[in-house]
């Protein structure tokens, strides 16, 4: 059983949806996936961003194919998956000193 949840999951994973797997000690009574919603403005917003020459970068828990599919819908030009609230505020201190902020 452990082999078809992990089997699930991944499946789940690699397109870039998040799994929720509920069951006992003996079978999988169900299986949810989720999908990140994008706002409705938040296409329209990065692309304004970008017309003013700003880079657009996400920091996310997420795991990489969700937090790939989610820049991609948006137009993102990088992201950072599988994060932790340090890792996150770590990145932040690097981005600021990469680009002076």
């Amino acid at each position: 059983m452990k082999n078809d949840v992990n089997n699930l999951n991944l499946e789940s994973q690699d397109i870039g949806k998040t799994s929720v797997i509920i069951g006992n000690e003996n079978e999988i009574l169900g299986f949810i996936n989720l999908n990140d919603k994008i706002r409705e403005n938040g296409p329209k917003t990065i692309e304004k961003l970008k017309d003013k020459s700003i880079e657009t970068i996400m920091l996310t828990g997420d795991n990489s194919a969700t937090a790939k599919n989610v820049a991609e819908k948006l137009g993102l030009d990088n992201y950072y998956p599988n994060l932790l609230p340090e890792d996150k505020v770590n990145i932040v201190e690097e981005l600021g000193k990469e680009y002076k902020i």
